[in-house]
């Protein structure tokens, strides 16, 4: 008897002291008992919170859906673990790792029980280590963008200092000087087309997320990047699914979407078929964009999401190196998987909510 004792009171003392916010509900979803770290981490007495429900602690952004599926993955699998975003007694935001777990005694379920990890500091970490990697490329790309612009700027000079020697000639060719102008222009173009995508990258990618019907989205853009495809002589198929509502930068995720899409169209010289389609998953959901073009070179795989790396002549080599920066911004990932040489196939997962 004396060793259950000390085992109840070891326990007890495990949970009074634990560093990690702990909280115990009956199963109808009443708070029962809290511990001190949980107290200090969310900001409430301890008094506060007996006979409350866990939903003092839900964030606005936290959908229905998310703690359906949430609730159903621990009735199945006997837990749930991730990361979500939990709201203090005084309404700010904090990023906790979350795990809840049924409390069983004699069999039957008598409770449930979270235990939160404040995930704060190894955010702010992860941020300071992306601060400097970001500072060092962006050294690099003051070096490439100074190679860069170098050769437009050299053509228009030259297109220019030829045009006017033709404007100020006695009978002006004009048939010369339009693609004279009509070089300059492209020039121009291609030095804005550089621009924006440093500029783009040289941003710390800021989402703002909205709800968004994910089937009707990719419908309006193959919708827009129709004529497009067709100027390739290629086709964009896409095969919706059920209705799923999903929350995203919906002008972001369109940036990468369409910077596939068109790595696709242009590796497809003679043409050829482009397959969107989604799967979802228990906690994410996959957009898979696959062509049947000539594929990517296996000694280049590991190097596409590689800034200024590029196989184009002209490319900046930042098309797929800002796609990775927007999807890590929305704590998704985005791959290359292996086709086995018929074609490219990436494959973005991103968090349902």
């Amino acid at each position: 008897m004396k060793q259950v004792s000390d085992r109840c009171y070891l326990f007890v003392n495990a949970f009074k002291h634990s560093t990690d916010a702990v909280l115990i509900t009956d199963t109808e979803g009443t708070i029962i008992e809290v511990n001190q770290a949980f107290c200090d981490l969310f900001g409430w007495e301890h008094d506060e919170v007996i006979g409350k429900t866990p939903g003092i602690l839900r964030a606005p952004q936290t959908s229905d859906a998310f703690y359906a599926r949430m609730w159903q993955a621990i009735e199945t699998k006997g837990m749930w673990k991730g990361e979500i975003v939990n709201k203090k007694k005084d309404g700010s935001l904090i990023t906790v790792l979350l795990s809840i777990t049924p409390i069983i005694q004699d069999g039957k379920k008598v409770g449930y029980m979270s235990i939160d990890i404040d995930l704060t500091e190894q955010i702010r970490l992860k941020q300071r280590a992306e601060h400097a990697e970001r500072l060092a490329v962006i050294g690099k790309m003051a070096a490439k963008i100074a190679h860069e612009i170098r050769n437009p700027l050299a053509s228009i000079s030259l297109n220019a200092e030829i045009l006017d020697d033709e404007l100020k000639a006695d009978e002006i060719d004009k048939e010369e000087a339009h693609t004279l102008l009509k070089a300059i222009i492209g020039e121009v173009d291609r030095l804005t087309h550089l621009t924006h995508d440093y500029l783009q990258f040289s941003k710390m990618s800021v989402i703002n997320t909205s709800a968004i019907e994910i089937n009707t989205f990719i419908k309006e853009l193959i919708h827009f990047t129709n004529n497009e495809a067709r100027q390739h002589k290629a086709r964009l198929r896409f095969n919706p699914g059920k209705p799923l509502m999903v929350t995203v930068d919906e002008n972001q995720l369109r940036v990468v979407l369409l910077n596939l899409i068109r790595n696709s169209l242009e590796a497809m010289e003679n043409g050829g078929e482009i397959e969107i389609f989604i799967e979802e998953k228990e906690e994410t959901f996959e957009i898979h964009i696959r062509d049947n073009g000539p594929g990517i070179p296996p000694e280049i795989r590991e190097s596409i999401f590689q800034p200024f790396f590029s196989s184009k002549d002209l490319g900046t080599g930042l098309g797929l190196a800002i796609s990775k920066q927007i999807i890590n911004a929305h704590n998704g990932a985005i791959q290359l998987a292996n086709s086995e040489g018929r074609g490219a196939h990436f494959i973005i997962s991103l968090p349902l909510s």
